[in-house]
């Protein structure tokens, strides 16, 4: 990824005292919710997303697309409309849920009536998308999720950071797919303090 990509998202670096969703403390943040909810910026997120997507694993009709709740879940519904836009082929998304509801349909996986019934005997590969990679917690729980499916098998976790924090090597100790993101957390911090105070704090709209 370039270094004009990590200085779009320097403005979602932040300073100061946080607890991640892993429980872990720390100084530094990445708020790449807010990036994604930009219309500029969200929108060059999942054009790379597809980009990295066809490089790695190639776009092709059968590619399921699954979200890691809940900005995952945005990330695959914008991706989907990103290779729909570039590639011209449909790539349904699925909602996977934590725990399945206890009203309604009471799914776990929401959007599997998308794939034929008459193709529903084989496995279908699925891509599964987060923002942020810190320890890799939720992405394993998300893709055992998706392997307990009788048709789906995970294929390759994308996601926008690498925080660096070993969360890369913990999700392919676990599920055994690869994993590829846009950029790291080290390269965003570089942008954000070569970049001038008033484009660090511009607006992302």
């Amino acid at each position: 990824m370039t270094c004009r990509f990590d200085r779009l998202l320097a403005a979602a670096y932040k300073t100061g005292d946080f607890i991640l969703a892993s429980g872990e403390k720390s100084r530094e943040y990445i708020d790449v919710k807010s990036m994604i909810l930009s219309p500029r910026v969200g929108q060059r997120i999942v054009v790379e997303l597809a980009s990295l997507i066809s490089s790695t694993v190639g776009i092709r009709q059968g590619i399921l697309l699954a979200g890691v709740p809940e900005a995952g879940s945005l990330l695959a519904w914008g991706t989907m409309a990103a290779i729909k836009d570039r590639y011209q082929l449909d790539t349904p998304c699925l909602l996977v849920r934590r725990e399945s509801k206890e009203h309604g349909l009471r799914r776990l996986i929401e959007g599997l009536d998308n794939i034929p019934l008459a193709r529903r005997n084989k496995k279908w590969p699925v891509v599964i998308l987060e923002d942020v990679i810190t320890t890799g917690g939720s992405i394993i729980e998300t893709t055992r999720t998706i392997a307990r499916s009788d048709c789906l098998v995970p294929k390759c976790v994308f996601a926008v950071v690498d925080r660096e924090q070993g969360g890369m090597d913990n999700i392919v100790k676990e599920t055994g797919i690869p994993v590829r993101t846009l950029t790291t957390i080290s390269r965003i911090r570089a942008a954000k303090l070569a970049a001038p105070p008033e484009k660090a704090h511009a607006t992302q709209c």
